[in-house]
């Protein structure tokens, strides 16, 4: 391993002027507090913190109004064949769902969070599904299907027009589009990482080539069978910190984001890990034009090169697209770099 050294909000409404493709652009603030960016091909999604969704065009340009069609936290998801596939974790309600929405068809708002509230408390709101868990009558609404889910979600990938995603303490499961299930695997064990098992939670599904390749919070790596979940390879990386998440891309190979301050770049996993200081976290990553470009807390950055470049900026940016970061209160802002 080489090391290079280096370096609840409330929205505001109010409206900037911004460059987008050498153009003027006017742009508003959302009427709530952005969490995570989702891309796909067609479509892309903002998510807030409460759960609510906008939809966005390839360009990032808002297609109608937000909605919250289930009044709870998103975790994580993916966007597969124009098809958003969501994890809800409710730590009040100790409750964690799956569902999947078509992005071709509108978004519906949901019932409110009392509503929620009280399907968990009504006892005759309750009636088991074949499988005997407990199902609420509150449901995400417009989703084509969801499912409860008995362990706290941690990550989602795709292989082909599979998801592959990952429990904690539980296991690794290979689903089809419409909840099929697959295959499922147990979860990997780094005996090299000790006894903690946050160490040896997945946080990242990768599917590339012919394999998938989990990352764990600790720097496990393991390469599995993506037909049938078997174990091919495992391994560890040095680090110093935990791992947060874990990009790919074909051309850039693998970006590592960590927990407090740091990224990391390998070409392939049987190279090198090289870590590069940041100063601050790092929330989401884009590669683009030759360069991992990223935004975080108070700041842009770009890796290319091997060469680390970081512009500050006043807000956090919690999404990143080519020319574009969306910020913590709500603002389409340039990229700085």
């Amino acid at each position: 391993m080489t090391r290079q050294e280096g370096l609840g909000f409330k929205v505001t409404r109010y409206t900037f002027i911004g460059v987008l493709a050498g153009k003027l652009m006017k742009m508003k603030a959302l009427e709530f507090t952005p969490s995570k960016l989702f891309r796909g091909d067609e479509f892309n999604l903002l998510v807030g913190t409460q759960g609510e969704i906008i939809k966005l065009d390839k360009n990032y340009s808002a297609m109608g109004g937000y909605v919250i069609p289930f009044p709870s936290t998103i975790r994580e998801g993916i966007i597969i064949d124009n098809m958003w596939v969501v994890f809800w974790v409710d730590q009040e309600f100790r409750h964690s769902r799956m569902g999947a929405f078509d992005l071709n068809e509108e978004l519906l708002d949901g019932e409110s969070r009392d509503k929620l509230r009280n399907s968990f408390t009504n006892k005759y709101s309750e009636a088991r599904n074949p499988y005997g868990h407990i199902e609420s009558i509150l449901k995400p609404n417009g989703a084509l299907w969801s499912r409860i889910l008995d362990n706290e979600p941690l990550a989602i990938g795709k292989y082909n027009s599979n998801l592959i995603f990952s429990t904690r303490n539980g296991g690794i499961y290979s689903i089809d589009l419409v909840a099929n299930e697959l295959w499922r695997a147990e979860v990997p064990i780094w005996t090299e990482l000790g006894e903690i098992r946050s160490e040896n939670a997945i946080i990242s599904i990768c599917g590339t080539g012919e394999n998938i390749y989990l990352w764990s919070e600790g720097g496990g790596i393991a390469v599995m069978n993506p037909l049938n979940g078997e174990i091919i390879s495992t391994k560890i990386i040095e680090i110093n910190e935990k791992i947060s998440n874990v990009l790919f891309d074909e051309e850039g190979g693998w970006f590592i984001i960590f927990h407090e301050g740091e990224v990391g770049q390998m070409r392939s996993i049987d190279d090198n890990l090289t870590i590069f200081n940041t100063g601050s976290p790092v929330i989401d990553a884009i590669y683009d034009n030759g360069a991992w470009k990223w935004t975080g807390w108070r700041q842009d950055g770009k890796l290319v090169n091997g060469e680390k470049i970081i512009i500050s900026r006043d807000d956090i940016g919690v999404g990143i697209t080519k020319e574009l970061v969306i910020t913590n209160d709500g603002i389409w802002d340039n990229f700085r770099v």
